[in-house]
């Protein structure tokens, strides 16, 4: 069972489009306090990352293949940058 070090806001969530080789899929993030996002995948929790004041990821709780992750952090990035 995953336990996640942070609180979670649903009423923030935002959704992110990624490309995969042959398909789209839709993930869910949910933002924390300390810049922390909980990424969901159709109701399973993928895991946690962490971001300085920056946003450079400094934590990395998920199993994310290295393509689908690069994605998921450069949209959190812009999201977050928009949101300012």
């Amino acid at each position: 069972m995953l336990r996640t070090r942070s609180a979670f806001n649903e009423q923030q969530q935002f959704h992110l489009l990624i490309g995969l080789q042959d398909s789209e899929q839709q993930i869910t993030v949910l933002p924390g306090l300390n810049r922390c996002f909980l990424i969901i995948d159709q109701g399973l929790i993928l895991g946690e990352l962490g971001f300085d004041r920056l946003f450079n990821c400094i934590s990395n709780g998920t199993r994310l293949q290295i393509p689908v992750l690069k994605q998921v952090l450069t949209q959190i990035r812009q999201h977050c940058r928009l949101a300012r």
